[in-house]
């Protein structure tokens, strides 16, 4: 079951959502990581109410978290996995980029 904390504001309204998929890999051996934290932090502050839109998924056994419905824009793509180092990078999320592979370290 999808986790999402959403913190709107008025200029999000009209946004249009897409699904993503995050695969996450072990940069090594390449086999899917299981139990990833996948976070999808929003890099525009929004103002009412104060905050960023941010959304939170679990890697399955296949290493892939799935975003059923993103609001399309720019966020911070966080991965933390016990046994990895973090890992971070912005990312653009439109109709046309909807699946990311990260492998980490």
């Amino acid at each position: 079951m999808a986790t999402v904390i959403v913190i709107l504001g008025c200029g999000l309204a009209y946004a249009m959502s897409v699904s993503y998929t995050v695969e996450v890999i072990d940069g090594n051996t390449e086999n899917p990581i299981e139990d990833a934290d996948v976070y999808l932090i929003g890099t525009v502050f929004l103002e009412k109410p104060p905050g960023f839109l941010t959304y939170e998924e679990v890697t399955d056994e296949d290493g892939e978290a799935y975003f059923p419905s993103v609001q399309t824009g720019e966020y911070s793509l966080v991965i933390m996995a016990d046994g990895y180092g973090p890992y971070s990078e912005v990312v653009t999320i439109d109709a046309s980029k909807r699946r990311r592979s990260i492998a980490v370290f």
